[in-house]
């Protein structure tokens, strides 16, 4: 599949992250 072109609107306010096709969903947490 091809990612979708990095917007900051596309799937809601946060904006696209670098090396993600897009930032729809929440990155889930940090475990350390």
């Amino acid at each position: 599949w091809s990612p979708p072109p990095p917007t900051p609107a596309y799937g809601g306010p946060l904006p696209p992250i670098a090396g993600l096709p897009y930032a729809s969903p929440p990155p889930p947490p940090y475990y350390y």
